[in-house]
C-alpha cells in the first residue's frame, strides 16, 4: 500500500507536509529576494531548502525542482544579478546541484570562494559545507582556496575543512596538502594546521555551529507545520508512485534514515582529520 506517512516518535511524518513546507519557504524567499537588507531568516529559508536537498531529497519531487530552476534562472537574467543578486541565491544554487549534479550551479561559488568580504565568504563556505562530502574541487576552486591560505584570510580553516571531507581520495588530499606546504609561503597559522594534519593531528570542526543553526531551523520548521494532508499541493505525486528510492524504506523508518544522514555528515563531528579510504 502506498503511503506518505512516516513515524516521528509517536507522531506521523508526512512527506506531503514536508513538500508543502518547502513550497512555502521558497515562496516567502522569492517575495523577499530583492529586499535591501538580507535578514537572518531569509538566509535560513534558502539554507533549509539546501539542507533538504541533501538530507531528504525524497520531499523534492520534479515539480519542485522545476519551480526552483525557473525561479533561479529568472533571477540570473536580472540586471543586478552580477553585482547584488548572485550571493542571495548561493544556497539554492547548491540545492539544485545536490539534486541534479549540474556543474553550472557551482559556477558562482567557484568564482567567489576568495571574496574580499568576509561575511560573503562565510556564507558561501557554510553553503559548501552541506554538499562537501559529494564535492570534487574544480581547478578554480582549488586556486581560490590556495589564495585564502596565502593571504591568511580570517577563517581560512573553513575551506580546509571542506576540502578534508570532500569526495577526493585520502591520497589526493595528502598530496595536495604537501604541495601547498612545499610550493607556497603560507600564513604561519595555516602552515601549522596543515602540518598537524599530515602528522596525524586533527582540525577543530569550524562548521559545528553553522550546521546546528541550519538543522534547528529545519527541524522546527517541519515540526510546527500542522500534519494535515490538505496542506499538500494538489499536484504533488507520492514519491513511491514514481518508483523513487523511497519505496526501499519501511514506512516507520524514514525519519530514522534522515536522522542517520545528518549524523553521518562528516561536518557534524567535533574534529576532522585526513582519512584514508579504509576509514
Amino acid at each position: 500500500m502506498t503511503t506518505n506517512h512516516f513515524s516521528f516518535g509517536d507522531k506521523p511524518f508526512d512527506l506531503r507536509v514536508a513538500h508543502s513546507v518547502l513550497q512555502d519557504e521558497l515562496a516567502v524567499w522569492e517575495r523577499n529576494v530583492s529586499a535591501p537588507q538580507i535578514s537572518e531568516v531569509q538566509d535560513l529559508r534558502s539554507l533549509l531548502i539546501e539542507w533538504a536537498a541533501v538530507m531528504m531529497p525524497e520531499a523534492m519531487p520534479p515539480t519542485f525542482q522545476q519551480r526552483l530552476t525557473k525561479s533561479l534562472t529568472s533571477i540570473r537574467a536580472g540586471l543586478n544579478y552580477e553585482t547584488d543578486g548572485w550571493h542571495r541565491c548561493i544556497a539554492l544554487d547548491f540545492a539544485l546541484w545536490a539534486l541534479t549534479r549540474d556543474e553550472d550551479w557551482l559556477r558562482v561559488a567557484a568564482s567567489n570562494i576568495d571574496h574580499h568580504n568576509s561575511q560573503l565568504r562565510h556564507f558561501i563556505e557554510t553553503c559548501l559545507a552541506l554538499i562537501a562530502p559529494t564535492l570534487d574541487f574544480t581547478c578554480k576552486m582549488m586556486r581560490q582556496t590556495q589564495r585564502n591560505m596565502l593571504v591568511g584570510h580570517m577563517g581560512h580553516e573553513r575551506m580546509v575543512a571542506v576540502f578534508l571531507v570532500s569526495a577526493h581520495s585520502g591520497q589526493f588530499k595528502r598530496e595536495q596538502i604537501r604541495l601547498w606546504l612545499h610550493d607556497y609561503t603560507l600564513h604561519e597559522n595555516v602552515a601549522a594546521d596543515l602540518k598537524a594534519l599530515l602528522d596525524g593531528g586533527t582540525l577543530p570542526n569550524p562548521f559545528g555551529h553553522d550546521l546546528l543553526w541550519i538543522q534547528q531551523y529545519s527541524f522546527l520548521r517541519f515540526a510546527i507545520q500542522e500534519n494535515d494532508a490538505a496542506a499538500a499541493p494538489p499536484s504533488f505525486v507520492p514519491p513511491d508512485a514514481r518508483g523513487s528510492q523511497l519505496s526501499l524504506f519501511r514506512p516507520n523508518r524514514y525519519v530514522d534514515v534522515v536522522w542517520q544522514r545528518c549524523r553521518d555528515h562528516p561536518l557534524c563531528q567535533d574534529h576532522l582529520w585526513l582519512r584514508d579510504e579504509r576509514d
